[in-house]
């Protein structure tokens, strides 16, 4: 390990960013297995980042890749990228799910499976080292609750096995926006 590896890893909670976490778990997890290695060598991060969003560890991890990628990656692509098994990722899929309610990022469908990517908006506000307040649904136009169910439409279309998922969101979302006239 180079030195200024190890001054990354020795990093104590005031002095992460975000930003600084999500670098040093996405770096030290590609083909970590996930191992306890890796999870001694970024606990100060992990824990830095389930506790400023208030994010279980696993979440922290997942969001780390995520906000380290340049696209949309399905949890397929997380297991590849950290060399664990499918499996550990879809045990998790619920948290990933959660991180999509509490708008830190956002799904779509690609290729008949579900793809994650961190939303623009949280990504701006880790960049840039400010507080992230997602919008929330009650602050959506009617415009906004049109194109939001417009896009599980299709998503459904393409994967009728999303139905419950995309029940519970379109539920939260007219719950959320009762007071919309369309």
């Amino acid at each position: 390990m180079v030195k200024k590896e190890r001054e990354i890893t020795k990093k104590k909670h005031e002095s992460f960013t975000l930003a600084s976490a999500f670098e040093m778990i996405y770096e030290k997890s590609c083909d970590s297995k996930l191992s306890p290695e890796f999870y001694d060598t970024c606990n100060d991060a992990i824990s830095f980042v389930s506790k400023e969003l208030n994010v279980t560890p696993f979440q922290s991890i997942m969001l780390a890749i995520l906000a380290n990628s340049d696209g949309s990656k399905s949890l397929n692509d997380m297991s590849s990228y950290t060399k664990c098994s499918p499996i550990r990722f879809r045990i998790h899929k619920k948290e990933l799910d959660d991180l999509h309610y509490r708008h830190f990022v956002q799904w779509s469908m690609a290729r008949y499976s579900l793809e994650y990517r961190i939303r623009d908006e949280f990504m701006e506000a880790i960049i840039d080292n400010i507080p992230y307040t997602p919008k929330k649904y009650e602050d959506y136009t009617a415009y906004d609750v049109y194109t939001k169910i417009t896009k599980w439409i299709e998503m459904l279309k393409r994967d009728d096995s999303l139905y419950e998922d995309i029940v519970k969101n379109v539920r939260r979302l007219l719950e959320a926006t009762k007071h919309l006239t369309f």
